[in-house]
């Protein structure tokens, strides 16, 4: 009877050592985000609103432009995504072609829901550039990531990592963009546009499934089943 007894709390023991194992083990996935710029050239950016702006600019979707061409050209991106901003029309290989939009801080948002996620693991990386410069919020407070005043950030590039401050559910970047005065030395041709491109990919643990309490469930019935089972 001993033996009996012995042999399935050794079977019970195992059984939620591997339940706790299973609970202790990670997944880790990519969170929703999106690239600047996906609908292509003209099309109407779904996932970043401008939500802020200088008075009379009028705040919604950000616009995906063709900044091709022209003495000011932005900062080249990839395949996929690109630049956005107020107006779609950005071609300053047209001669005379000159555009201002007015000075002041544009903030250009998105959402994304880390629902089913860790929010104290996840992260995320990528690029961006701006036109002049800005930095980035998440979820209203500063990630440190910021150009400082260096207004000829949308030449190229520039990488950045965001390790905290994330939320379960619903949360927000920021991206604060700064457009100077027009400056007098530059090509008429350049304008004073402001704009904005974002590359950027993350990923956080999965919340783990409730299956621990099922198995050690399980492993109670078995070891109960066990003893009824050598008892008759």
């Amino acid at each position: 009877m001993a033996n009996t007894r012995f042999s399935a709390v050794g079977a019970l023991l195992f059984l939620i050592a591997a339940s706790d194992l299973h609970a202790t083990s990670v997944t880790m996935s990519a969170i929703p985000l999106y690239d600047t710029g996906i609908a292509g050239p003209g099309g109407t950016d779904l996932h970043y609103d401008l939500v802020s702006a200088p008075d009379g600019v009028a705040t919604g979707p950000a616009m995906v432009v063709d900044p091709d061409g022209g003495p000011c050209t932005w900062a080249a991106t990839g395949p996929g995504w690109g630049w956005i901003a107020l107006e779609s029309n950005y071609h300053w290989e047209q001669p005379g072609y000159d555009i201002n939009d007015p000075t002041g801080w544009y903030d250009f948002q998105i959402t994304f829901d880390l629902s089913g996620f860790e929010a104290d693991t996840v992260g995320i990386s990528g690029s961006w550039a701006a036109d002049n410069y800005g930095y980035i919020l998440l979820n209203g407070k500063s990630t440190g990531v910021t150009f400082g005043t260096n207004i000829w950030s949308f030449l190229t590039l520039h990488s950045f990592e965001i390790t905290s401050g994330f939320q379960p559910g619903l949360n927000t970047l920021d991206f604060m963009v700064y457009n100077i005065p027009p400056n007098p030395n530059s090509p008429p041709a350049c304008g004073d546009p402001t704009g904005l491109a974002v590359e950027m990919t993350g990923d956080g643990v999965l919340v783990p499934e409730p299956a621990s309490l099922g198995l050690c469930g399980l492993a109670l019935i078995a070891g109960f089943a066990y003893l009824r089972k050598r008892h008759i």
